[in-house]
């Protein structure tokens, strides 16, 4: 089994990740397989834009690219995730490519100049 992860897009009853459409394991009907992978998804609190992470094998129906999904993760659930978020704080770079904004300062402590 894969890991696949990327932005998740959803459109009407379809996902895609990466550009290879979702379908769900275990359904042999490719259109019931499709719409039980949205299904899944949503029901698993992802929506579109979500950043997810996918385990399965990749295949194709036809000639359609696609990943047979057996389940899903929410990034925080996997500590490759979070050791990339690690990296985001000290790499800007890579901060823009997570979208993590950086770390707020506290407004309340700044030290003001002595009088002169």
């Amino acid at each position: 089994m894969d890991k696949f992860t990327g932005i998740l897009a959803i459109n009407g009853d379809q996902s895609s990740l990466n550009g290879n459409l979702l379908v769900k394991s275990g359904i042999s009907d490719p259109a019931q397989a499709i719409s039980a992978a949205t299904a899944y998804l949503l029901n698993n609190g992802f929506h579109n834009g979500s950043f997810i992470i996918v385990l399965g094998t990749q295949g194709s129906v036809g000639n359609v690219n696609v990943i047979i999904m057996s389940s899903a993760l929410h990034p925080a659930a996997d500590a490759d995730f979070a050791l990339g978020l690690s990296k985001a704080k000290l790499f800007p770079e890579a901060r823009k490519k997570l979208k993590v904004e950086p770390p707020s300062k506290p407004k309340g402590n700044r030290r003001q100049k002595a009088p002169q």
